[in-house]
């Protein structure tokens, strides 16, 4: 589990950085994997769980989307993040990861004041699934307000 979404989200910075997008083929990837992830672990009664992930996600990053605080393939690999790891740890990657992205912003929007520049989001949600996973499994409370 951890593994695959290590896999997935530096596979998706790394496309991001280079090429400037990812690949659709990447997230319906993680996507899928997140859903045999989810049978595995729980059988066909943790699918609903997943779908519903998913779904909420789709919701959050879709409206996000609208308002060209995200792009489509970060709303795609968050949705995959969240049919692998669940809601609740997709929910945090997804804050840290835009608290992670202001610095980013503020200096594009300081250099470019004609033409607005987007952020390659997927580095700040590979950098934030690396948090949680840290905060999860070394059992370190993350506070990057604090």
């Amino acid at each position: 589990m951890v593994l695959a979404v290590i896999i997935l989200t530096a596979s998706a910075a790394f496309f991001d950085l280079k090429n400037g997008r990812i690949p659709n083929r990447l997230n319906l990837a993680g996507i899928f994997s997140g859903f045999v992830l989810s049978l595995i672990r729980a059988g066909p009664g943790g699918l609903p769980d997943t779908v519903t992930a998913v779904a909420v996600m789709f919701v959050i990053t879709f409206l996000l989307f609208l308002t060209h605080a995200l792009r489509g393939g970060d709303g795609k690999l968050l949705c995959a993040v969240s049919a692998i790891l669940g809601l609740t740890a997709a929910s945090r990657i997804l804050f840290t990861a835009m608290l992670l992205s202001i610095p980013a912003g503020l200096r594009i929007r300081h250099e470019t004041s004609k033409s607005p520049t987007t952020i390659r989001f997927a580095v700040p949600v590979f950098f934030s699934v690396l948090l949680w996973i840290w905060q999860v499994y070394a059992g370190k409370e993350v506070h990057l307000l604090s």
